[in-house]
């Protein structure tokens, strides 16, 4: 048995719950290097292009995603989402329309209870919504007054290069195949259209982890697997972006909730995680732009692009 197959026998014995074999879905390679364990699931390494991801995957059914994340939660949901996405969003917005010249006709992917679709139309974008979950679909719907659809992206069948932009906050860790997801991001956007992504950076992590594992602390390449199967860096969403159809990628790093709560509250403890997200935001902004914006070393990382023409 080869290293790979003892690899792939070793994860799909050790799981718990119904899994999938996945080649890696940046470069198709099928080598994955195992990295680590976390809770109960196997986080490897492509080789080739250094994306990180779960495999085997978990397979959740949609009633399980509900349930884990929509159900009875609306309330509480929705008023976090607005306290901890209001910074991101208060610097995204300003940059989306210097970007585009204008601002226009805007799909939010995986908007949830719709806190962005609200913060968007009050901004002036005449906004949609999609999400898979009929729960947040509906409230959405609710709370936003715009349509929401509820399908993936990637099976929706809406007009061909009908937008101007389309947002993904903290979505592409979630998804079966963040390649098939821009790639339908690409197809909804007219030429030269905006794609707006927001996703965890794994490089902080592989760079803090040491240090804080010698303090003690609970550390994660992924927080949150099995419900985040993927993990970017600045490099891999710049290929991601670059093979599925945009050009003219900035990605930079983002600011961080001003909430007690988090990763930083996770890793500090809550009674520091306020003043400790304005610093890392601040020293984040700080090496960004020293380095002309080359290095992206931020909890969080957001990219920018538009599509090619």
């Amino acid at each position: 048995m080869s290293v790979p197959e003892r690899w792939r026998f070793a994860a799909l014995r050790g799981s718990t719950q119904a899994v999938e074999w996945r080649a890696c879905d940046l470069c198709g390679a099928d080598d994955p290097e195992p990295l680590r364990f976390e809770t109960q699931c196997a986080i490897c390494r492509c080789p080739r292009c250094r994306l990180i991801y779960v495999n085997p995957r978990p397979l959740l059914s949609m009633e399980a995603l509900e349930t884990f994340r929509y159900a009875g939660r609306e309330e509480h949901e929705l008023d976090f989402q607005q306290r901890k996405m209001g910074p991101v969003w208060d610097a995204a917005l300003p940059r989306m329309e210097a970007l585009l010249g204008r601002r226009g006709r805007l799909l939010d992917v995986g908007c949830g209870y719709g806190a962005f679709l609200t913060r968007a139309s009050a901004e002036g974008w005449t906004a949609e919504g999609l999400d898979i979950s009929e729960i947040a679909a509906r409230r959405a719907r609710e709370t936003s007054g715009r349509p929401v659809h509820t399908t993936r992206i990637e099976e929706w069948n809406g007009t061909e290069g009908a937008f101007d932009a389309v947002t993904m906050w903290c979505l592409l860790e979630h998804v079966s195949s963040p390649r098939a997801v821009l790639a339908a991001a690409a197809r909804l956007l007219r030429p030269g259209g905006l794609v707006v992504v927001r996703v965890p950076n794994t490089d902080f992590y592989r760079c803090v982890s040491p240090v804080l594992s010698v303090l003690g602390k609970r550390t994660s390449l992924l927080w949150g697997a099995p419900d985040h199967v993927f993990g970017f860096s600045p490099k891999t969403i710049r290929r991601y972006l670059r093979e599925t159809g945009f050009a003219r990628v900035l990605v930079e790093t983002s600011p961080l909730s001003a909430e007690a709560d988090g990763y930083t509250a996770a890793f500090l403890g809550g009674g520091v995680a306020v003043p400790a997200n304005r610093l890392l935001s601040a020293v984040g902004r700080l090496l960004h732009t020293l380095s002309g914006g080359r290095a992206v070393l931020s909890p969080s990382l957001v990219a920018f692009a538009l599509k090619a023409t």
